[in-house]
């Protein structure tokens, strides 16, 4: 019975971590580019790649949704950056322009042909592509071999009453 009860509490823990990482508290509390900038300072300390950063502070009253797809889009990015790219920098940008949030992920890595990757592209690519389509957002990915990748996201605002 002892053994039963660590073994629930481990699991108790257990899911209280995951649930944390399927919905960051930081986002509600400390609105997207705070998120962003928060998530971008752990990932150059863990994998010691630096992230330049050039977040719209002004981002206020986004859904929900946005914040959370655009997070999302941005750790998986980094993700396929930590194991594709070889990169030793990376540019994030996150702005508003004409009710259009944009958000740029871009890597000075290895890169690759999006043309010969379209029938393999991964899991990462197709999560980043059905986020931005849940937002109704358009995501594109440019790169080229020896020249570094871009993740570009752009979702429009007016119609949901966001500014």
């Amino acid at each position: 019975l002892r053994q039963i009860g660590r073994n629930l509490g481990e699991l108790s823990s257990d899911i209280h971590m995951i649930s944390r990482r399927l919905h960051p508290t930081t986002l509600g509390v400390l609105g997207l580019a705070r998120s962003i900038e928060t998530e971008c300072k752990n990932f150059t300390r863990l994998r010691e790649i630096p992230v330049a950063l050039d977040l719209d502070d002004t981002l206020q009253n986004l859904s929900k949704e946005v914040s959370l797809c655009t997070y999302r889009i941005l750790q998986e990015g980094l993700r396929n950056i930590v194991r594709h790219s070889k990169a030793t920098g990376v540019h994030v940008t996150l702005s508003k322009e004409n009710d259009i949030l944009h958000f740029l992920i871009k890597d000075n890595g290895i890169g690759f042909d999006p043309a010969s990757n379209t029938k393999k592209a991964g899991l990462g690519i197709a999560s980043m592509t059905e986020r931005a389509r849940l937002i109704q957002g358009d995501l594109s990915i440019e790169s080229l071999p020896g020249k570094g990748t871009i993740i570009k996201l752009a979702v429009p605002l007016i119609s949901r009453n966001e500014v």
